[in-house]
Parts: C-alpha cells; structure tokens; sequence
C-alpha cells in the first residue's frame, strides 16, 4: 500500500465558471483509520455539477458545506476496502459506497457508508441518477399510462435516465431537450425519446458553439465537433440533469454553459478498461452507443423538431401538440416557463434541477431565479414539486433490484463515460460543465 494519496484541491475561487486550472491534484500523508473507520480505495467517483454550487457558496438549507480553497473536492464514490473493524460488516475486498470521492483512499466513519452487493450488473451504474429519475416521475409526477412527459435536460446525468425509465413505466410519448444536434440525435436512437428539442441551435453551416456533441476524431476520442447544419434532419435536443440533496440536475447533465449534459457509457464490470488510453490519458469511453433494447429507435421517432431557431416554447408546443402532463425539470429558466405554457389542465411537475442557474457564468451557481407566470399555474390546475429527499430511501428497497433487472434486459441502459486517471478529474468537471459528455461523467482510478 503506497505511503501517499492524491487528490483533488479548490486551489483558487473561481470568478465564473471553475475551470482545470483553478484546480490542484496533491500529495497527502495515506489517511489512518481511527476506531470504527473503514479504509478504502476509491476505484470510480461521480463528477457532478452540483459541485458548481459547492464552489460557488452552496444553498441555504442544502446538508452540504461550501467549497474553499484548499478543500479536498468530495462526491458519490465507489470504493474497495482496504481494512475494516471486525464489527464492520465488510472485509477487505468488498465494495461501498462513501461520499469521499475525489481522493484515492479515505477513512470513512461509521455510518457513512453503503455495502454494495451485486444488484446491479455494473459496479459504475450505483453513480447514476436512476432513483432520482424514477422518484421522480413515480412519486413526485405520479406517471400514468399514456402521459406526455417532457424532460429537460435530457441529454444529462438524470435526464439520459428519465426518459428510458419513463417511457419503461408507460408513458405515452416522451420529449426530451438538448442543445447539440448529435445529443438530439442520441436521445432519440438510443435512449428512447420520440422528440428531442434544442435549447439552442447554432448558426446555418457552423459548429456547435458548445462542445456537447460525441462525434470522436481519430486522435483524441474525446474530440467532439459537429459540422452539421441546423437544417439537418437529425437535428435535435438537450438533455442534462444531475445530482441529490443537492439539487438533482440532470445535465449532467446538460451543458452548454446553461447546462451541462454527462455521457455516460455501459460499463463493463470493475475494471472499466478504456480502449482509448494508449493515446490519451484523459480518453472517455463511451460503450453506450448503439446498444440497448432502444438502438435504432421506432422510425416515427423524430429526431428534431422543425423550427430549432424559433423561441423554445413554440418548439416544445410542435413537438406536443396536445400539451405535457408531466415534466422532469433538470434545467429552470426558460424551459420551465415553456413547459408552463404548453401543459395541459392537471399537469404534474417535478423540479430535479436547476441547470440554467447553476452552471450560467454570470450567477454563483446558488442561484436559479426565473420568472414565472402564475396565473397558468392557477388556471391550470398545474402542480409543481421539488425534489428534496434521499433518492434512495423514496425508491424503497426494492428499486436497485428493479433497475438491475431493467439494465440486465436491456430495457434500460446507463449512459455514462468514463475518464481515466485522477489527474484528470479537473478536466473532466470542466468538460462536464461544457456540455461534451452524454450522460454521467465518471472518474475511474
């Protein structure tokens, strides 16, 4: 066991939006377990976008403490244990999940830990937002067969799960929103979406100004361009979301610098190899593509919604007609005013996220102010609610075995993408908030 452990610092307080070099990846003295801590080795950490607000000051009630300069960063983790007590109920080798992410070893108290079994087909697949989009739609929306569900955010973290998991429950028709045209593209072919809207397209005949898109060069396999026109048919959505106390954002989440999407990829058990590290370190694997029970999504599918430089409340309104009954919101501002106006009479709304505050450079990422028309709500009869509970404890203790059997079938899949090497996990958080990922990013050691 090495002497020393690495992990990541605040170095500088950001003015915006963090950025790699605002980061440091140190030395520290090998942590030493006192009575009742676990020692443990992280093997794969979340990158979340809630990590913005930490940063940027936190929220008032929120259970987390603010980031300064010289704290260790800290997220979901999952960890080997090196050593334990005798009364601890693990032994070395068994897998947990802290919250001590962002480090490659942690002595970890009692009761601030999880035991993982084998549930779930992928160790990696306990750091997504599955029971955040489930708690979600089931207990906050309350789904019924046949709903129109609109998702924000829903190329992210959350959003990559919500839309596959509502259309599982019986949605009748799911729409998920994006601001890359090859994210748009995705969430219809591969994550089961009808439609997709973008939250902003680019100018005829350029690139996408935000580096969302998955097209990988031959060099860099995180080298996302995409050259395509708006007027591509393929042309459509964002999706993002992400996290849990603190503000469930799926963007994950989505990017964009109001909102950031993850990628994520289908694991492959513990030892998450990246094809892709003989040529660069920071190489994001993303096995998600193609596979599934939804690849090659239905043929009516539509992978845009005509109109992607009108306002995004007209496009929402084509791409549903008859109005939302539910909508998953990982973003805020204008899409949840859009989602206002185009709801139907006893709409359900579940508030997850609050991307367009949380990751715009000109807030502190604590903020998510936005101006809504009430009289709508009142009209509507349209309910909205906040997300702020444990995910996990909402579920019930059923809901790992029901999202491994999901995931085993095939019927769900979890985007993700991982990046090799704690030294690149500044880099990663960076991307993350651009937008180039699809689904949740994922630190692995």
């Amino acid at each position: 066991m090495p002497g020393r452990s690495r992990e990541v610092q605040l170095a500088v307080q950001p003015d915006g939006l963090p950025k790699p070099e605002h980061f440091a990846v140190v030395e520290a003295p090998m942590p030493v377990p006192g009575d009742g801590e676990v020692l443990v080795r992280n093997r794969f950490f979340h990158v979340s976008p809630a990590l913005r607000t930490l940063i940027g000051g936190s929220v008032k009630g929120a259970p987390f403490p603010r980031l300064r300069p010289g704290d260790t960063l800290y997220g979901k983790a999952i960890a080997e244990v090196m050593s334990a007590p005798p009364d601890a109920g693990v032994q070395p080798g068994d897998l947990v999940q802290p919250w001590l992410g962002w480090r490659e070893y942690a002595a970890v108290p009692a009761g601030q830990w999880s035991p993982l079994d084998d549930a779930l087909p992928d160790p990696a697949a306990h750091l997504g937002q599955a029971a955040i989009a489930y708690t979600a739609l089931t207990r906050d929306a309350r789904l019924r067969p046949g709903d129109t569900v609109f998702v924000s955010g829903g190329a992210g973290g959350i959003g990559s799960l919500a839309g596959q998991i509502a259309r599982a429950l019986g949605a009748g028709r799911v729409i998920g929103s994006t601001g890359s045209p090859d994210k748009a593209k995705r969430l219809v072919t591969e994550l089961g979406y009808d439609a997709a809207v973008l939250r902003r397209t680019p100018a005829l005949g350029t690139t996408d100004a935000h580096p969302e898109t998955n097209a990988h060069d031959e060099t860099n396999p995180l080298a996302a361009t995409d050259a395509r026109p708006v007027t591509d048919a393929l042309a459509a959505t964002d999706t993002q979301h992400e996290p849990d106390a603190l503000a469930a954002t799926d963007t994950q989440h989505e990017p964009d610098a109001l909102a950031a999407t993850d990628t994520q990829h289908e694991p492959d058990a513990l030892a998450a190899t990246d094809a892709h590290a003989g040529t660069d370190a920071l190489a994001a694997t993303d096995t998600h593509r193609g596979t599934g029970a939804l690849a090659g999504a239905d043929a009516h599918r539509e992978a845009v919604v005509p109109g992607g430089t009108d306002p995004f409340v007209d496009q929402l309104a084509k791409a549903a007609p008859d109005g939302i009954d539910v909508l998953v919101d990982n973003v805020g501002g204008e899409q949840l005013q859009a989602a206002i106006a185009v709801a139907r009479p006893g709409a359900r709304f579940a508030i997850v996220g609050t991307l367009a505050g949380q990751l715009s450079p000109d807030l502190a990422g604590a903020t998510a102010p936005v101006e809504i028309d009430t009289f709508q709500l009142i009209v509507k009869g349209i309910e909205i609610r906040g997300f702020g509970s444990s995910a996990e404890d909402a579920a019930g203790p059923e809901w790992t075995e029901r999202f491994g059997g999901w995931l085993r079938s095939g019927e769900i899949t979890f985007p993700h993408v991982r990046v090799a090497g704690i030294e690149n996990a500044p880099r990663a958080l960076h991307e993350m908030i651009g937008g180039r990922h699809l689904g949740t990013v994922i630190v692995e050691l």
